[in-house]
């Protein structure tokens, strides 16, 4: 079947006119589940989800920023076990592919499911932070737990996880974990997220987000964080 074709039925099955987010087609009867406020782009090739604390490759694997974000090469496929080794290799590779990070790692499910775009399709994810993306299946390290030679990937035609071969060939996403406060007490010389947005201690959770315009916090929560966090990464 045709991408025009295959667009067509899928316009013709949800009897709607479809809105475009940047690349995406995005139905406007649905309220966007992962809008621009939600993300901060660090202006140096990742993008930080303040929702979910993660700082993400703008780009897949394979493709890179020359003038525009991921305007130059082709995201790259890997089988299963070649997704895991690329996360070490650019951690150390010394070279431009690390962004000055060396703790990138392949997502597990859930965190590469948190970037799915549920209003949107070909490709259902937020394409203002996230570029050029394929409407393909990206590996996660999660493997599946009734079989030793299969893993769970998530397509991003539609936003849904799905389990395949671990020599079949899918693309790669590279993610790290990131932990920052806000506060007078702490300067901006953690980046360009610590601005955004604020984890302060919470009454019902251990650690809550919060916009910076909500930010109640005092030096005795700053510490209490400095302690349960216990350094900057």
């Amino acid at each position: 079947m045709s991408r025009f074709f295959r667009d067509m039925v899928v316009t013709a099955l949800v009897g709607i006119a479809l809105v475009p987010l940047a690349s995406a087609a995005c139905n406007p009867n649905i309220s966007l589940t992962r809008p621009d406020e939600r993300y901060v782009d660090n202006q140096d090739g990742t993008v930080t989800d303040s929702i979910t604390g993660l700082m993400w490759k703008q780009c897949p694997e394979g493709m890179s920023t020359s003038t525009t974000p991921c305007d130059s090469g082709s995201a790259s496929t890997f089988t299963w076990q070649q997704a895991l080794q690329q996360a070490s290799n650019v951690n150390t590779a010394n070279t431009a592919e690390q962004l000055s990070h060396m703790d990138w790692r392949l997502p597990d499910m859930k965190e590469l499911k948190s970037l799915s775009e549920m209003a949107c399709f070909d490709p259902a994810i937020n394409t203002n932070f996230f570029p050029g993306t394929p409407a393909a299946y990206f590996w996660t390290s999660t493997p599946v737990a009734s079989s030793a030679d299969h893993a769970w990937g998530v397509g991003f035609f539609y936003g849904g996880d799905r389990w395949g071969k671990k020599d079949d060939a899918r693309h790669v996403w590279l993610v790290r974990s990131v932990k920052y406060f806000r506060s007078g007490d702490l300067d901006a010389s953690h980046g360009p997220f610590l601005n955004r947005v604020a984890i302060i201690p919470s009454t019902t959770t251990p650690l809550g987000y919060r916009k910076p315009g909500d930010y109640r916090g005092n030096r005795q929560q700053i510490r209490q964080c400095q302690r349960l966090l216990g350094r900057w990464t």
